[in-house]
């Protein structure tokens, strides 16, 4: 007779963790398939997203703000009340680009996803990138963990709404691939493991990847309404000037015992060689006092010809050309923020 119940045990035991198998496989096979359909997907949303994002739209801050370069730089003309006819098609050239950059969506009906920060944020590592989100509960208080397409997290939002109704996105962060992106997933999980939330079911919702505290440190999750405020300052930033290489450049001396400049260009390499011959052939106070980089031979000695061809201390005899020290030049203010290693000063 106990021989009978030990083995009746024994049945209800392998049943009860066979059951459980069970489960966990259709689980595992429902995400699988889950996946699969976002791939299937994944083409046609960057399609439409390339479309809304089109390259004759995409100009570069850079574009809209340029600033010239010293050798551009001329001197400040008088205050003007009205743009010049010129200067009018150009402000509403760079107005229309700016308006066309914040109006870029992903048009999903869901707020924390249509703005052109998280438009940026999920399409700018291209069709073979991947994301963890992080979504909310307010009523349980409590926090999902996931990844997939970025182009999917509108549909996870909307598949997971009907058991959680007040779901909404809490964070992201956007991946090359999507190995790396579970990854992610799976370190935040681990790290959280002893804050599991187990008071939602769901075929969608992935009971098993809910917290009860925002995950921190890194993979960061970024807040929607911080990435929306990260682009608009990204987006009125004026950008800074871009470097040449410092192969060449053109540089500016001067004398304080005869308070002279002179202008002129040469190999970087080869400046201190240039300070050294001034000193000795003009005066033994010379200075290079501010000098900007230039990557090009050729537009060096246009520069340093152009500068001085304003100033009228450019001569040319045959083939010779000549830089002339001259007292208080009008190319003074064309180096005014840069110091002596081509850096701008405060």
């Amino acid at each position: 007779m106990g021989f009978a119940i030990l083995i009746l045990i024994a049945l209800i035991i392998w049943y009860y963790f066979k059951n459980k198998d069970l489960q966990k496989q259709t689980r595992s096979a429902q995400r699988i398939a889950h996946q699969l359909q976002e791939e299937r997907t994944r083409e046609q949303r960057l399609a439409a997203a390339a479309q809304r994002n089109r390259p004759e739209e995409d100009l570069t801050l850079s574009s809209i703000n340029h600033k010239p370069s010293p050798s551009e730089e001329q001197p400040s003309p008088p205050t003007k009340t009205a743009a010049t006819p010129k200067e009018e098609p150009q402000q509403r050239q760079h107005a229309s680009t700016s308006r066309k950059q914040t109006e870029q969506s992903l048009n999903t009906g869901i707020a924390e996803l249509d703005g052109p920060g998280m438009f940026q944020r999920l399409t700018r590592l291209g069709a073979s990138s991947s994301a963890v989100y992080l979504l909310y509960s307010k009523q349980h208080d409590a926090y999902k963990v996931g990844y997939c397409d970025p182009m999917g997290i509108a549909n996870r939002i909307k598949q997971i709404k009907p058991e959680v109704p007040d779901v909404k996105l809490d964070g992201t962060q956007v991946f090359t691939t999507a190995q790396n992106a579970f990854d992610a997933e799976q370190i935040i999980l681990d790290k959280y493991r002893s804050y599991k939330y187990k008071d939602i079911n769901g075929r969608w919702s992935g009971s098993t990847e809910w917290i009860t505290q925002r995950p921190t440190g890194r993979p960061y999750l970024m807040k929607p309404t911080k990435v929306e405020a990260r682009y608009q300052e990204e987006l009125a930033a004026e950008p800074e000037r871009p470097s040449e290489q410092d192969k060449y450049t053109v540089y500016l001396m001067k004398s304080r015992s005869k308070d002279m400049h002179k202008v002129s260009w040469c190999k970087t390499e080869n400046l201190i060689k240039k300070l050294r011959v001034a000193r000795n052939d003009f005066a033994n106070d010379v200075e290079i006092i501010s000098r900007f980089p230039i990557q090009t031979l050729e537009k060096a000695r246009a520069v340093a010809i152009d500068i001085n061809e304003k100033a009228g201390t450019f001569k040319k005899e045959g083939r010779k050309e000549s830089y002339i020290w001259t007292s208080n030049p009008s190319y003074l203010n064309k180096f005014k923020d840069y110091g002596p290693d081509a850096k701008k000063t405060p």
